[in-house]
């Protein structure tokens, strides 16, 4: 699922969550909604992370 490799990814850079999500340019909670899975990102983050 998307939650799984957007941890993927992000393990790949070594940050944490809080660290990974200021990296990205969003919030921790939006983030971390996105990696545990109770929320869906929408296509433009999903475009915004292949990059």
């Amino acid at each position: 699922m998307i939650n799984d490799k957007l941890r993927e990814i992000r393990e790949q850079t070594g940050l944490n969550k809080k660290r990974f999500a200021e990296f990205i340019g969003i919030k921790y909670t939006t983030y971390n909604n996105y990696e545990v899975g109770v929320r869906e990102p929408n296509s433009d983050f999903i475009k915004m992370i292949c990059r």
